[in-house]
């Protein structure tokens, strides 16, 4: 019974801690590359910050920093210039 309830705890935390995608609509690969990797060092900017064109400077260079593959350099990119 207490194992059966600790399990119990332990869901409830875990989905409570997980935000919830309300729009329905699922997530790219590279918003959740972006989320996961650039939060871990600064507040997250808005696409709108940059310039189509400036997003792979930037993405490169942080990304570089963070050791990210080239694949998820590209997701993000993709992410951040499709929601500028």
């Amino acid at each position: 019974m207490l194992r059966l309830s600790l399990l119990l705890l332990c869901v409830i935390v875990f989905t409570s801690c997980q935000k919830k995608n309300t729009s329905g609509e699922m997530r790219s690969p590279g918003e959740i590359a972006f989320k996961a990797n650039c939060q871990t060092c600064h507040i997250l900017p808005k696409a709108t910050m940059k310039i189509d064109a400036e997003w792979p400077y930037f993405v490169g260079r942080y990304g570089e920093k963070a050791k990210l593959s080239e694949e998820k350099k590209a997701d993000i990119i993709a992410y951040l210039t499709s929601h500028n």
